[in-house]
């Protein structure tokens, strides 16, 4: 099941040059909604292409080195820098210009995926 995070058909894409940060609580973690895979991906638009950099890293999964908060707590921060409280083992860089997409899988959801779940909105960061 895809979900794109951030999107709405009628609103702009999202704005490479910004931050944004996802926090995803302790009770609610991406592995906490499948039984076999999850992944955010950061693709350019229109083409839906990965964005190079420097980093060359373009999703995170349930295999990626994330780093949770004391409480359980996980961010995913997305911008050209990695945002303010965010570990950079946790940020997926964007590029100044370009706007983006990110679009969240999972790989046999539960059934709360099915019914009511979807992503944590997308918080900007100043």
């Amino acid at each position: 099941m895809d979900h794109r995070v951030g999107y709405r058909p009628d609103a702009e894409p999202l704005d490479g040059g910004k931050s944004y940060v996802i926090h995803f609580p302790a009770n609610g973690l991406p592995d906490s909604v499948v039984d076999a895979y999850w992944s955010v991906i950061l693709v350019s638009v229109p083409d839906y292409r990965v964005i190079p950099n420097p980093l060359k890293r373009y999703n995170f999964n349930n295999h990626s080195p994330l780093r949770k908060e004391p409480d359980g707590l996980l961010k995913i921060g997305i911008g050209p820098r990695p945002p303010a409280g965010v570990p950079e083992s946790n940020w997926l860089p964007s590029a100044e210009g370009k706007p983006f997409s990110l679009t969240f899988r999972t790989y046999v959801p539960k059934e709360i995926v099915k019914t009511q779940c979807a992503p944590p909105a997308l918080t900007p960061v100043p």
